[in-house]
C-alpha cells in the first residue's frame, strides 16, 4: 500500500470504524463488569462457609430476607464445588429458616434435596464421614428410607476403609435409626 492509498483509507471512514469498534468494546466491557452474571460468579467464588456464616448472622438478627440471600450464595458455592462438604450444614440451616418463617414443609423438602446431593457426592468421593453426616440429617428429618440407604452405603464404604471404627460408626447410625423407629417420635417409617 502506498502513502496516498493509506491516507484515503484513514480519511475515508476506516478511522471512524476503528473508533466505533473501540468504543463498542469499551462500552461492552463496562456492561460486562456490571452484569449480574459476573456478580453471581464472584459470589460463588466465596467459600460456602463464609456465606453460611453471614446467613447465620442475618438469621440471628431476625433478617430472614438477607439470611435467605446469603443461604442461596452458600448453596450455589457448595453445589458448584462438586463436593459433599457443606451441603448438610446448608440443608440444616434452611430447616431452621423454615421453622422461623413457618415454611416448615417446603424448607424440609429443600433440605432433603441438599442431603440427597450430599449423600450421592459423598458416596462417589468414598467419604464415609459425608455419608454418615447425610444419614444423620435424614434421621433428624425423619426419612427412614434414606437413613437405611445411608447406612447401606456407609457399610459398603466401611468394607474398604482401613479404619476399623468405620463399620462401628455405620452400625451406630443404624442403631439410632432403629431406636427412633421404635419410639416413632418424628420418624416416618
Amino acid at each position: 500500500m502506498n502513502k496516498e492509498t493509506m491516507e484515503r483509507w484513514w480519511s475515508g471512514g476506516a478511522l471512524g470504524t476503528v473508533i466505533v469498534l473501540v468504543t463498542c468494546a469499551v462500552v461492552g466491557l463496562a456492561a460486562w463488569v456490571r452484569s449480574p452474571a459476573l456478580r453471581s460468579a464472584t459470589a460463588s467464588a466465596t467459600p460456602w462457609y463464609v456465606s453460611l456464616g453471614e446467613a447465620e448472622a442475618d438469621l440471628a438478627a431476625n433478617d430472614t430476607t438477607a439470611a435467605l440471600h446469603h443461604w442461596r450464595e452458600a448453596y450455589a458455592a457448595a453445589a458448584g464445588s462438586r463436593r459433599s462438604d457443606g451441603l448438610v450444614e446448608i440443608g440444616n440451616f434452611y430447616r431452621r429458616v423454615g421453622v422461623r418463617t413457618g415454611l416448615g414443609q417446603a424448607a424440609n423438602a429443600r433440605a432433603r434435596e441438599c442431603y440427597l446431593t450430599a449423600l450421592l457426592r459423598a458416596r462417589s468421593e468414598g467419604s464415609i464421614d459425608g455419608v454418615l453426616a447425610a444419614g444423620e440429617a435424614f434421621l433428624e428429618l425423619g426419612d427412614a428410607d434414606m437413613v437405611r440407604r445411608s447406612v447401606h452405603i456407609a457399610r459398603e464404604l466401611a468394607l474398604r476403609d482401613v479404619d476399623p471404627r468405620a463399620r462401628q460408626r455405620a452400625n451406630m447410625l443404624d442403631a439410632r435409626a432403629e431406636r427412633a423407629a421404635a419410639s416413632s417420635v418424628g420418624y416416618v417409617e
